[in-house]
């Protein structure tokens, strides 16, 4: 979990990936986001290209925002997506 301070509370919130020391992941830098905090690593696979696996949290008042969505699938050419959107209708 992450603690971000903000406003001068301490909100402790974040995502979060767990994986078997055998796979071949490696922690990616996740871009600036507006709306959404994320967690990803890449997966690399033998004889496959290599995969990013993004864990998402989406505050409940925040709306989905496509310029997040974007910066997120712009980290490799295959991206799951995964976790609470916290998406109503």
């Amino acid at each position: 979990m992450s603690n971000y301070e903000r406003t001068g509370h301490t909100v402790v919130r974040g995502t979060a990936l767990y994986y078997r020391r055998s796979l071949h992941c490696g922690p990616i830098n996740i871009p600036p986001l507006t709306n959404m905090e994320a967690t990803g690593c890449r997966l690399a696979m033998t004889g496959h290209s290599t995969l990013v696996i993004v864990s998402v949290y989406l505050p409940s008042p925040k709306r989905l925002l496509r310029r997040d969505l974007r910066a997120l699938f712009a980290l490799g050419d295959a991206v799951i997506l995964f976790g609470d959107f916290n998406c109503k209708t």
